[in-house]
């Protein structure tokens, strides 16, 4: 920002995919409510180089996206939208097997809820660093090697599933509701250039 008048005068991207990003001709980068935070908690999950905190922050976006159901719900029965809402995601177990997850821990993971209650006790852990359990008070040794093994284990899958459930949930507003927002709005496309033309006072 300036330090004239605070205006703001470069943008910085930080971009963890070697894909990029494609921007234009006409556009930006369109922040939709509200999706917006959910999106930077998943950013600062992929360029953290903690598994303890990218396990955190999955718990944070998928535990949100309920929100984000309920203002759907809402979205939908105001604008009189009858399409049903995605269901919460399948778990693919041969996708957990392949990132090294034993079989006991696999079974009985049919969809994303599932998943990420069988990491709850380690969200517990690490969120609150001095939990109660059947042996009495624990914490999470952040320098044991299993501990750091199994939270990236963990950290993977869940920031897939979460990012996948909002996924379709944004996949859901851009098809049924974002219409109703854009109500108004004109793209000024090149061949409509007549219409926008900008004169300078001078």
């Amino acid at each position: 920002m300036s330090p004239n008048d605070a205006e703001v005068i470069a943008y910085e991207l930080v971009l963890p995919y070697q894909n990029g990003v494609r921007i234009g001709p006409l556009g930006g980068i369109d922040q939709v409510v509200p999706f917006a935070p959910y999106d930077a908690i998943y950013r600062e999950a992929i360029i953290s180089s903690s598994p303890f905190y990218r396990l955190l922050c999955a718990f944070r976006i998928y535990d949100g996206t309920t929100e984000i159901r309920r203002w759907l719900k809402e979205q939908c029965d105001q604008y009189q939208v009858a399409e049903r809402m995605p269901a919460d995601p399948e778990v693919d177990p041969a996708e957990l097997g392949g990132l090294g997850y034993e079989p006991e821990i696999v079974n009985g993971i049919r969809r994303a809820r599932d998943l990420f209650e069988r990491f709850r006790e380690h969200r517990n852990a690490i969120a609150h660093f001095l939990i109660e359990g059947e042996q009495g008070q624990s914490h999470v040794y952040l320098a044991d090697g299993l501990m750091i093994r199994t939270y990236s284990m963990g950290a993977v899958a869940l920031l897939k599933y979460a990012h996948r459930t909002l996924q379709e949930l944004r996949l859901f507003y851009t098809a049924h509701i974002e219409r109703f927002f854009m109500r108004g709005m004109v793209l000024p496309l090149p061949e409509q250039r007549d219409r926008y033309v900008v004169r300078d006072k001078v």
